[in-house]
């Protein structure tokens, strides 16, 4: 894009080149000058962890479990999906990361 903005300018009247010179200036400026911490404290956040893993595998151990599921990041808003053991079971042989892994038991500890 930078490119093709050069080549305009290149065959523009000078209007467009003080126009355009003064686009990038002002861009250049805010992404030097941007920093999230300062006036924009709503764009960035902190989420409650949550181990997927443990808790899918309490599942898949369990009759019946409620699955607790991020909203907000918040832990008093997460969501839960009430699951069967065989659904979360289902769950564990579907995954991708366990098929490009390999098989492997449902409790051992977690592989690279």
């Amino acid at each position: 894009m930078t490119w093709a903005c050069l080549w305009l300018a290149s065959l523009s009247d000078w209007r467009v080149k003080v126009a355009m010179a003064g686009a990038y200036m002002f861009a250049l400026m805010s992404a030097v000058t941007f920093n999230p911490t300062n006036g924009f404290a709503g764009w960035s956040r902190r989420q409650a962890t949550l181990d997927w893993r443990a808790h899918v595998q309490q599942c898949a151990m369990a009759a019946e479990y409620k699955l607790p599921i991020h909203t907000t990041g918040a832990p008093n808003a997460l969501w839960y999906v009430p699951l069967s053991g065989a659904q979360c079971r289902n769950l564990i042989d579907r995954s991708l990361t366990r098929s490009l892994r390999g098989p492997r038991k449902l409790l051992s500890p977690r592989v690279a």
